[in-house]
C-alpha cells in the first residue's frame, strides 16, 4: 500500500471558490502531508502561437505568471500559519490536463485533486473533457471534487477498473497497482476521518469522486 505524502490541488483562477483546496488542505492536515498548489495557465493570444512571438508577448506571459504565483502565495499563507507545509507553482502549459499530469510528476503527487462543474446532459454529465483526459492520463489518483461544502463525515467513492479492461496508454499500465492499493488506502483515509471509502465500478450522485490511476473514461 502507497501513502498519501504529497498532494498536488490543482487550482482554478477563474474563480474565488477554491473546494478543492478546502478538501486537499483538509486531507493534507489530517494526514500530515505536504501540499502543493499549482495553476496551469494558458491564453492563445499571449502564446504567440497564432502570430509571430515577440519579446512583449513573452514580457506579458511572464507578467501573468508572476500574478498567478502571487495568488497561490496568498491562498498559502494562512495555511502555513495553520502549520501545514505548503508549495506553490504556476506554469505556462497546454493543454490543461497534460500541465496537470506533468506537474504531478514533476512534484512526485501521491494525490491530485481538482475542482469539477456541473454541465448539461448534452456535455457528458458533471465531466470536463480536461477531467476525462486525466482519469485516463494522470498517473496518481484522482480526487475530482464538487463544488459544495466538505460534510460533517465525508464519503469518498473510489472508481476501480478490477478488469483493467479500458484501453489506456501504455506508460500506465505498469500503474494498475493503484487499483489494488485504493482499497488497503482505506485505512489511511479512515484515520482521516472520512466516513468509508465506498468502491464502484460507475459514478454514484451525491459524492465526490476518487478516481485510481489508469481507469480510462472510455474504451
Amino acid at each position: 500500500m502507497s501513502r498519501i505524502s504529497r498532494v498536488l490541488c490543482v487550482i482554478d483562477p477563474t474563480t474565488e471558490q477554491q473546494h478543492a483546496l478546502d478538501r486537499a488542505a483538509w486531507l493534507a492536515g489530517r494526514l500530515g502531508a505536504e501540499l502543493e498548489l499549482f495553476i496551469c495557465y494558458y491564453n492563445e493570444y499571449l502564446s504567440g502561437d497564432r502570430f509571430f512571438d515577440s519579446p512583449s508577448l513573452a514580457r506579458a506571459r511572464e507578467e501573468v505568471i508572476a500574478g498567478h504565483r502571487r495568488h497561490l502565495d496568498a491562498l498559502a499563507s494562512p495555511l502555513q500559519a495553520q502549520g501545514l507545509k505548503v508549495t506553490t507553482d504556476a506554469v505556462w502549459d497546454h493543454p490543461l490536463y497534460e500541465g496537470i499530469v506533468r506537474q504531478a510528476h514533476r512534484c512526485g503527487a501521491d494525490l491530485v485533486v481538482k475542482d469539477t462543474h456541473h454541465h448539461a446532459a448534452a456535455v457528458r454529465a458533471f465531466l470536463s473533457h480536461t477531467d476525462w483526459q486525466l482519469i485516463r492520463n494522470c498517473a496518481a489518483p484522482l480526487w475530482l471534487v464538487k463544488p459544495r461544502e466538505l460534510g460533517a463525515t465525508p464519503t469518498v467513492v473510489a472508481a476501480l477498473d478490477p478488469m483493467n479492461s479500458n484501453d489506456k496508454p501504455a506508460a500506465l499500465r505498469r500503474r494498475d497497482r493503484h487499483d489494488r492499493e485504493t482499497g488497503g488506502n482505506r485505512r489511511q483515509w479512515r484515520a482521516a476521518c472520512v466516513s468509508f471509502l465506498r468502491p464502484a465500478h460507475g459514478r454514484r450522485d451525491g459524492h465526490d469522486q476518487c478516481v485510481p490511476a489508469g481507469l480510462a473514461a472510455a474504451g
